[in-house]
């Protein structure tokens, strides 16, 4: 799990293949795990292609968290994730208030 985190390697692709077209394949990497996924729900694929979509994605995000001078742990990341869990729990509990409501 730690050579994801390796900035080095990012570094790496950034150069060889330029920031444009990093941008350019992070579009492409979700387009091919919402594929997967809606192919997976359909029985035509197994969960291992969803994960390996969800792969490619992850290292295409991380390779834009370098070109953005981010870490993992960046507080402003760290603070809009933290924000977007508090409204999903939000959502939940007022999912399940009106599933409640409707018994």
């Amino acid at each position: 799990m730690t050579r994801i985190l390796e900035p080095e390697r990012y570094d790496k692709a950034i150069k060889l293949w330029g920031k444009e077209l990093q941008f350019g394949m992070l579009s492409e990497e979700c387009g091919e795990l919402l594929t997967a996924i809606n192919q997976w729900r359909r029985g035509r694929v197994d969960k291992s292609k969803v994960v390996e979509e969800m792969a490619d994605v992850m290292i295409m995000i991380r390779q834009i968290m370098v070109t953005m001078k981010l870490k993992v742990d960046d507080k402003m990341l760290d603070e809009w994730i933290t924000l977007k869990l508090k409204k999903m729990e939000l959502q939940l509990k007022l999912s399940e208030e009106r599933h409640n409501q409707n018994i």
